[in-house]
């Protein structure tokens, strides 16, 4: 017997999980969309910053990934994407290790974020991540 085709999935759907609904998909791009101006915001409160405008740029893309991916991460669709228990463990950790937004804006603006704090979150990532693949699936929510 042939297995039927499954149907290729795409970029979005790999992050928020096949089965996100309209509503969580919009709930992920409004989150993103929103943490530009208050990432901003927070920035300018801070002092005056004398950034070109690519580290503008590379700060609030940064920003809206993180804003994104932490509403994303809280969606029923993607805990269900993610912590399934058919073999995603290895595909969590892989993007886990992929999440050098914070190490890597670290180097490249210096001003933005401290090397230590970037390599601190960085760590916390990976090690919450490496805590949470130690719980049986039948514990995960």
């Amino acid at each position: 017997m042939v297995e039927p085709a499954t149907k290729p999935i795409g970029l979005l759907a790999r992050i928020v999980g096949p089965a996100a609904t309209p509503a969580d998909t919009a709930l992920t791009l409004a989150a993103m969309v929103l943490a530009v101006p208050l990432a901003a915001g927070a920035i300018m409160s801070a002092g005056t910053v004398d950034w070109r405008w690519w580290q503008w740029l590379l700060v609030l893309i940064v920003a809206s990934d993180l804003g994104g991916g932490i509403v994303a991460n809280a969606l029923p669709s993607t805990k269900s994407w993610y912590h399934a228990p058919n073999g995603h463990d290895r595909r969590m950790l892989g993007f886990a290790l992929l999440q050098v937004q914070l190490p890597a804006l670290s180097l490249i603006i210096p001003e933005a974020m401290p090397m230590l704090a970037g390599l601190l979150g960085y760590i916390w990532l990976l090690g919450g991540v490496t805590i949470l693949l130690a719980v049986p699936h039948r514990f995960r929510l």
